[in-house]
């Protein structure tokens, strides 16, 4: 919903609000993967903030999809293979 608020939407405040907000979500993201290499969840040398970035961007285009009228079955197979980009433990 926040990818099409924003597209949609032509007021400043508004779009500086969603902006800010995407912004909280995706340094949620980034300090959570952080945690992840930090406890050995992930391995040392995993980029968190790409990471990071690229499940955000996977999240927008699944939104983008939906809102189009893909159906569960053809999102559920995105988020499977997007779950394949997981760096693997050691």
């Amino acid at each position: 919903m926040l990818v099409t608020s924003a597209v949609n939407c032509s007021a400043p405040n508004v779009k500086r609000a969603l902006a800010q907000y995407r912004a909280k979500v995706a340094k949620a993201v980034i300090t959570r993967v952080e945690r992840g290499i930090r406890e050995g969840d992930l391995p040392p040398h995993t980029d968190a903030r790409g990471l990071a970035k690229y499940f955000e961007t996977v999240i927008q285009g699944m939104s983008s999809q939906a809102i189009d009228g893909t159906t569960r079955k053809d999102l559920l197979a995105v988020a499977e293979n997007a779950m394949r980009a997981w760096p693997k433990r050691r």
